[in-house]
């Protein structure tokens, strides 16, 4: 019988990119998985689990707050906050929101804050 490092749902790098993994398989007998690229969508089939590493949420929510820009939209932001954590599996204690003057905007998930100023 074959284990798994990883399960489903479970983020991983492949090729410096933020993966998902969507499906186990077997290949030559050795671990291998379905996984999907979280920024793009790309799928790539039958990726051996040696050529995975783990990935943590802190490198998730990095790849995606370079690209938030806080306008002082809360709605939007929201949205875009929700669009990080549907790619998280673990976390724990999730707070985000605007300051009191809408002049930032915090994230914050795991005793780790991310904040980002009006622009």
């Amino acid at each position: 019988m074959t284990s798994y490092i990883y399960e489903l749902s479970d983020n991983v790098i492949f090729e410096n990119k933020i993966c998902l993994i969507a499906r186990k398989r077997i290949v030559n007998n050795a671990p291998a998985y379905v996984i999907k690229e979280i920024n793009t969508g790309i799928v790539h089939d039958n990726i051996l689990e040696s050529n995975l590493t783990q990935c943590d949420f802190k490198i998730i929510v990095d790849e995606f707050w370079n690209s938030f820009t806080y306008t002082g939209d809360n709605g939007a932001a929201s949205q875009y906050i929700l669009n990080i954590l549907k790619n998280i599996k673990k976390g724990a204690n999730i707070q985000y929101g605007p300051n009191s003057t809408n002049t930032s905007y915090s994230f914050t998930i795991s005793s780790q804050t991310w904040t980002k100023e009006k622009s």
